[in-house]
């Protein structure tokens, strides 16, 4: 008797046959972390690319504001075209506040001599 219960047992522990031998669980990741990594996948991306652009600017025979200008001209026709004129808007809107937004903060930080104080506009 005691040979069978020791086979039950063995049977209860193991009772999950598996169908693929070489089956390897996928880690699932928040919808959040997923799209995080992408983010910073493509800022790596593009960081590259605007090292590139900047060589190509410094061989260039066009002034810097030219060539920027050319930059952000096909930038923008293309992020037109390829989405709706009010995703284009909302992008363009915030993508030049948060870029302002960032070199004033950074011009404050490392030049604060250039800060302009407020002052009390009140006649009295």
């Amino acid at each position: 008797m005691k040979k069978n219960k020791k086979k039950n047992k063995k049977l209860k522990e193991n009772n999950v046959v598996p169908f693929k031998q070489d089956l390897k669980l996928i880690e699932r990741h928040k919808p959040e972390d997923i799209k995080e990594r992408e983010i910073n996948r493509v800022n790596d991306h593009f960081k590259k690319i605007f090292e590139d652009i900047e060589k190509f600017a410094d061989e260039a025979s066009l002034s810097s504001s030219d060539l920027w200008y050319r930059i952000l001209f096909f930038a923008k026709q293309r992020h037109i075209h390829a989405t709706s004129y009010a995703n284009y808007k909302i992008n363009d809107e915030l993508s030049t506040k948060e870029v302002t937004g960032n070199f004033a903060e950074f011009t404050n930080e490392q030049f604060p001599e250039l800060k302009i104080k407020e002052t009390d506009k009140k006649l009295h």
